[in-house]
C-alpha cells in the first residue's frame, strides 16, 4: 500500500515538475482534441464512445519533442475501458491539417486499445495562435509514426545489433 502511495505521488511531483517546466499539462489542447474528435468521427459509435470516456479519466497530457509528440497518460490504468477490437493495439491514423494555406498531416494513436497519442510534423509551438481547420482522416500504418522516425533518425535501422 505504502508503495502505491509513493508511486502516485512520485508520478503527481514528476508531472507537477513537467508543468513548471512547460512540458505538458492535464489537459489536451484544442487543436489536439478536434484532431481525436476528426477520427472519432470516422469509427464505430461503440469504438468513439470508448475513447471519449477514456478522455474522461485523469491524465497527464506530456509534450515531447518540442510538442511534436502529445502522449496521454492515464494515471489509473486499469481503471481505463479498453476499445473492444483489437485491431486498436497498435493503430495510427492520419488526418489532414490545414494552416495557412498549407497541409500538414496529423497522427492520431492507439496502443493497447487506448487513445495513445497525437503527433504533429511541426514543433507545437509553430501552431500558437494561427487558423487551422482539418481535413480528411485515413488509415494509416504505425510505422509510419514520427515517433519512430525520430528513432531511426536518433538510432538507425532496427538490426540485430540495434533492435
Amino acid at each position: 500500500m505504502t508503495s502505491t502511495i509513493f508511486g502516485t505521488g512520485w508520478t503527481y511531483f514528476m508531472d507537477a515538475w513537467r508543468f513548471v517546466e512547460r512540458g505538458g499539462r492535464w489537459s489536451a489542447d484544442t487543436m489536439h482534441l478536434e484532431l481525436i474528435e476528426a477520427v472519432l468521427a470516422t469509427l464505430p459509435t461503440e469504438i468513439a464512445a470508448t475513447v471519449r470516456q477514456q478522455l474522461e479519466h485523469r491524465y497527464f497530457f506530456s509534450w515531447m519533442s518540442d510538442g511534436r509528440i502529445n502522449v496521454f497518460f492515464f494515471y489509473n490504468q486499469r481503471g481505463l475501458t479498453l476499445i473492444p477490437d483489437p485491431a486498436y493495439e497498435d493503430r495510427l491514423f492520419k488526418v489532414e491539417l490545414f494552416v495557412e494555406g498549407r497541409k500538414y498531416v496529423a497522427h492520431v494513436s492507439f496502443f493497447e486499445r487506448r487513445i495513445h497519442c497525437v503527433e504533429l510534423k511541426k514543433p507545437r509551438s509553430f501552431f500558437k495562435g494561427k487558423a487551422y481547420r482539418i481535413g480528411a482522416v485515413s488509415d494509416g500504418k504505425p510505422s509510419d509514426s514520427f515517433t519512430r522516425a525520430i528513432d531511426r533518425a536518433e538510432h538507425g535501422k532496427p538490426t540485430d545489433i540495434n533492435p
